[in-house]
């Protein structure tokens, strides 16, 4: 018998531009590599997949501080049961070597949730954040993060160009704007924020938060005014007209030489599939361009596709819709289907405040899981049983394979530690097409799991009606969408630095 695991690491991405004709389904935009090459974005590969990114603000004296940022899946790491919850332990390790210095430091954290579904969703519900200080130059990066339960981990490597903050003597510098998942007030009445690490939207946000910090040199004499936020599609390098533009008075520093960071939104609507630039530009009371900087996003091709392929679509959901919801999709008017499509995943969305929708991530993952792994030519890998099976409840935690013996079947066991059940295939015709064994044990397990979701939905509905407070899918402490980080000590800078206001002077 040989033991093996399962994993998904697929994404949903389409370049600017009408979808290609070889795209059949969803899952065949699964592939976000060649996006992430122009966001930006770095990519662990192995059993613990993560994104990163590393963004620069001023330092200390003549270095620069780097501000990383990662984003994991809770589905990745394995949790211990605990009295008030379930409990999973990682770290992350970074090395960074080269002419001007290096840097090295492990921080070990912690993810803790309150209900089994928590554990398994399999998109970006973990932001690690810290900062650090480098001298300007060219560095190697090393970064890996161990699942400290499993010894399980994911690592990237890559080339690292540190740049100089500075401002000309008399003019200005802007960072490059710094994605954010969201922002808000302090309790000092700054702001408190969680990095956006993938640079990628599911479906097109209402809002694009970010900020960005402003630099004067020592002898500008000219005020800045305002900063006008832009988003406008990027098409073969260069940036179209913009969908949305957003001005933001900036106040008057408050001593010569300090720093001013700036919190804001750009609107999102309007936005279709494609890469984006958010472009910021600091300009004077007159209009004129003082300074100007960008950084790129990414935004989903799923909608065009579902428009463009309704009953398709609505067939795919049918492991997670239930009889009424499932009706009323086939029923929408051509006009109102997109409506209804991001309705039906929005009350399933389990941390509304970001702009990952968590459980249509999951979903289509497993889909695309399934079809590259259970597929054959006589149906999609998502139709077969083991498709099923995996779409409906994930990876199992183990699966034991007996390879074909004289008088029996070659045989998979599937093992689900929680809720604690058992799925049998056997492979009864050959060539790969394993069927349940046990189909009573997934039909039970079914049921249970449709009255948990019935459960949660009407929950998330009535939070979302304003009908009660809290709710399944509120996530505590560190387990979900809030930042991670531990004081790397001699570094300059904090770990999951939140300081700053909407128009802050720090750092002087």
């Amino acid at each position: 018998m040989t033991r093996t695991a399962l994993s998904a690491s697929a994404v949903l991405v389409l370049a600017a531009g009408a979808l290609p004709a070889q795209v059949r389904g969803p899952t065949d935009l699964f592939d976000r590599d060649p996006i992430y090459e122009q966001t930006g974005t770095l990519r662990g590969k192995g059993e613990i997949p993560f994104f990163a990114d590393v963004s620069f603000l001023q330092g200390r004296a003549d270095s620069s501080q780097a501000v990383l940022g990662i984003a994991l899946s809770n589905q990745t790491f394995q949790f211990v049961k605990e009295d008030d919850g379930y409990r999973a332990a990682y770290e992350v390790e970074l090395r960074i070597r080269g002419d001007r210095g290096s840097f090295r430091n492990t921080w070990r954290e912690e993810v803790r949730v309150r209900s089994f579904d928590e554990t398994i969703v399999d998109r970006e519900t973990v932001v690690f954040q810290s900062e650090f200080g480098l001298l300007p130059g060219t560095y190697d990066l090393d970064l890996e993060v161990r699942d400290r339960q499993s010894g399980q981990t994911g690592k990237v490597e890559t080339a690292l160009e540190v740049p100089a903050m500075g401002a000309p003597a008399s003019g200005y510098a802007l960072t490059e704007p710094v994605l954010l998942r969201y922002f808000t007030p302090a309790g000092d009445g700054g702001r408190e924020h969680v990095l956006f690490p993938s640079h990628y939207y599911s479906t097109s946000p209402q809002e694009v938060p970010f900020f960005v910090e402003i630099y004067p040199g020592a002898e500008a004499r000219v005020r800045p005014a305002k900063l006008v936020a832009t988003v406008a599609p990027e098409r073969e390098g260069v940036a179209a007209a913009p969908l949305s533009t957003t001005p933001i008075d900036v106040p008057s520093p408050e001593g010569g030489g300090s720093t001013t960071r700036i919190y804001g939104n750009v609107p999102g609507q309007g936005m279709e599939a494609g890469v984006y630039r958010l472009t910021v530009s600091l300009q004077d009371a007159s209009g004129a361009t003082l300074a100007e900087s960008f950084t790129r996003l990414s935004l989903s091709a799923v909608t065009q596709w579902v428009e463009k392929n309704w009953e398709e679509a609505v067939e795919m959901v049918s492991y997670e819709a239930n009889e009424d919801e499932r009706e009323d999709l086939e029923k929408a008017p051509a006009g109102s289907r997109i409506d209804a499509w991001n309705d039906f995943w929005s009350v399933r969305d389990p941390v509304p405040a970001t702009p990952a929708n968590e459980a249509f991530e999951t979903y289509f993952q497993r889909i695309a899981t399934a079809n590259a792994s259970f597929g054959s030519k006589l149906r999609p890998g998502w139709k077969s049983d083991r498709g099923r099976v995996y779409v409906a409840f994930g990876p199992p935690n183990d699966v034991i394979r007996r390879p074909v013996n004289s008088g029996s079947f070659p045989l998979e066991v599937w093992t689900y530690d929680v809720p604690g059940f058992q799925i049998a295939f056997e492979d009864r015709i050959g060539f790969g097409n394993y069927q349940m064994a046990n189909p009573g044990t997934f039909a039970n397990e079914l049921a249970a799991l449709e009255r948990r979701r019935r459960r949660a939905i009407e929950e998330r509905r009535a939070q979302r009606e304003g009908r009660i407070s809290g709710g399944e899918g509120q996530k505590e402490g560190r387990g979900g969408e809030g930042a991670t980080g531990s004081d790397p000590g001699d570094s300059s800078g904090a770990a999951a630095d939140t300081t700053g206001a909407t128009a802050d002077s720090t750092r002087n």
